[in-house]
């Protein structure tokens, strides 16, 4: 009524997918969550693509990626901030998942430098397709380790141990996690994988 199409960038997740999926998402990928959490975030996806087109407002969905932040969230991503926050201090690297275990993450900054950059494209080149999978790191918690251990023998820094202290219920909730995306839509539009 005012005349106005206010614009809307919501924090979607990539929770909407399918657990356990072995093939990397995109946006085009079905829509199966099985949390309650991932289901409320499909029905905005749907909501903001239909408001968007009937010109209630300007919708964009990113979905993000797991999100290591500077103040964790128990479960999911306590252990991460231990892993990028104690390795150069010479502290033992304590994980409660299996080393192999790959996961989909980003850090807070490059999420929210992502969500700016989701809001400024313009909707035109958008079109129908309102959602963009943020771009993320893919890779196992040996690998990080082993990178951290890399960069500290370049930098002169002491890394201590990867020590497994395996938590069935944090490896069950993890292991459902996408562990690969395709977001190549997202690099196109200048997002950053940072």
């Amino acid at each position: 009524k005012s005349g106005r199409v206010p614009k809307m960038v919501f924090c979607a997740s990539c929770s909407v997918f399918p657990d356990f999926s072995a093939e990397p998402v995109s946006e085009t990928s079905r829509r199966l969550p099985s949390t309650t959490y991932g289901s409320t975030k499909a029905c905005v996806e749907l909501l903001l693509a239909n408001f968007t087109r009937r010109g209630f407002l300007d919708g964009r969905n990113s979905l993000l990626p797991m999100c290591v932040s500077w103040k964790p969230t128990p479960p999911d991503a306590d252990f991460m901030n231990n892993v990028f926050h104690t390795p150069f201090d010479g502290s033992d690297v304590v994980t409660p998942l299996h080393p192999d275990t790959r996961l989909y993450f980003n850090g807070y900054y490059s999420d929210i430098l992502n969500l700016i950059e989701t809001h400024d494209i313009p909707s035109p080149e958008l079109g129908e397709e309102r959602s963009l999978i943020q771009p993320g790191i893919s890779c196992t918690v040996q690998e990080m380790y082993d990178m951290f251990v890399k960069v500290g023998s370049r930098e002169g820094c002491r890394v201590g141990r990867l020590v497994e202290k395996w938590d069935p219920a944090a490896q069950a909730g993890l292991d459902g996690f996408c562990k690969y995306a395709d977001f190549s839509r997202a690099v196109h539009f200048g997002l950053t994988q940072e």
